[in-house]
């Protein structure tokens, strides 16, 4: 494949994480108690999204203790990540711990960013992950970073929605319940941004 039908693949795909953004960001303004479009000014006129190409070659002479990428938390609002289905190489830190995310056909992982993390007064949380060494053969993976127009301004939207800074009973059922939409969002989509 040369040059330009790579771009032009790649520049679909971009379009197409744009859209499965799009919707889950009503999801996730869902879950906060806001309407569905709520988020949407914030990446008006033109949010700052952008596509990375990772490439990970073999690294058999590296430390036993080095990493494809270090530790690290996404510094925008979410991230769309499709794995390399052969080789998983991404990990999360939690409880304490790092877990191996495995990858699902036909799926993509998403990331809470700093930007949702601070927006949602912690509701969402911006989970510290790291990418593992590529040992026996090079690993690839595309990332999606879904992040809002430069010029607009992130700050905690639960005090002014009147949600408080703890979560009511009712609060976690409708985070529960945009989670479990999300999930179903996910399964339906995932399959047609998928490139062939």
């Amino acid at each position: 494949m040369g040059v330009a039908p790579c771009r032009q693949l790649n520049e679909q795909f971009a379009k197409e994480l744009a859209r499965l953004s799009f919707k889950l960001l009503k999801v996730i303004a869902l879950g906060l108690g806001l309407q569905q479009h709520a988020l949407h000014h914030l990446f008006q006129p033109n949010p700052s999204s952008r596509l990375r190409l990772n490439t990970y070659p073999v690294a058999q002479h590296a430390a036993a203790d080095s990493f494809g990428v270090s530790h690290h938390k996404d510094s925008g609002f979410l991230t769309v990540l499709l794995q390399d289905e052969q080789l998983p190489g991404l990990q999360v830190e939690h409880g304490g711990k790092w877990h191996l995310i495995e990858p699902i056909p036909g799926a993509f992982t998403i990331n809470a960013g700093d930007m949702l993390q601070v927006l949602s007064n912690d509701r969402f949380v911006a989970a510290n992950h790291r990418v593992l060494r590529s040992l026996g053969r090079a690993r690839y993976s595309r990332v999606f970073f879904f992040n809002p127009d430069r010029d607009a301004t992130i700050a905690p939207l639960l005090a002014s929605t009147g949600m408080g800074q703890q979560a009511t009973s009712a609060n976690r059922q409708a985070v529960t319940k945009a989670q479990n939409k999300l999930y179903s969002v996910l399964a339906t989509i995932c399959s047609c941004c998928q490139p062939h």
